[in-house]
């Protein structure tokens, strides 16, 4: 009996320190960062704010699900190659100037997108802030969603830079049909 009541007392401490550990880890993380991209505003605003496209330039995504098309309240669900689906909804959208979402997926944790636009002669510099909050305390010690969110951020960002690197005539051949490519080619290149 005594053992049982060691045991039971033992468990109790252990359920405590997860508690208190829970309720001392911050809910919300976040993360901001500046990402400079030589491109027109135009081309980088019609390619981050067109989220079907975003299965052209993220390689971590196999597929995007428009759920509600209506422009002002879309809500789209992005499947990664790896890992859980995710809902979003968008919640703020000024044309050249911010892209604003929020995660809705009922899972444990929840969270926003937020990418601020802004342009000089030189290129377009996105301001991209990331937060994410695990909703149960004790589920907080075991959540690794800050690395998740810092390797997602880069990876967001690694992609984007690529997109705008790779040359334009590659990236129309790796999106269009061969005999779409063969009409590029063949378009005589004329001086303005």
């Amino acid at each position: 009996m005594a053992i049982l009541l060691i045991f039971v007392a033992l468990l109790l401490v252990i359920f405590l320190i997860f508690l208190l550990v829970g309720h001392l880890t911050q809910e919300e993380q976040s993360l901001s960062r500046n990402i400079f991209i030589k491109a027109p505003l135009d081309e980088i605003w019609m390619l981050v704010t067109d989220i079907v496209r975003h299965i052209e330039w993220r390689d971590n995504l196999q597929k995007i699900e428009i759920k509600d098309d209506n422009e002002e309240q879309m809500v789209w669900v992005e499947i990664p190659k790896k890992g859980q689906a995710i809902s979003y909804k968008l919640t703020d959208l000024k044309h050249h100037s911010l892209f604003e979402a929020e995660v809705i997926s009922k899972s444990i944790y929840t969270g926003s997108v937020k990418i601020d636009f802004t342009s000089s002669r030189a290129g377009v510099t996105l301001r991209i802030t990331e937060k994410i909050a695990v909703k149960r305390i004790l589920r907080r010690p075991f959540s690794n969603m800050w690395q998740k969110l810092e390797s997602h951020a880069n990876q967001y960002q690694d992609n984007l830079k690529r997109y705008f690197d790779t040359p334009v005539l590659e990236r129309q051949k790796r999106h269009t049909s061969p005999s779409k490519v063969e009409e590029i080619e063949e378009k005589p290149v004329t001086a303005e």
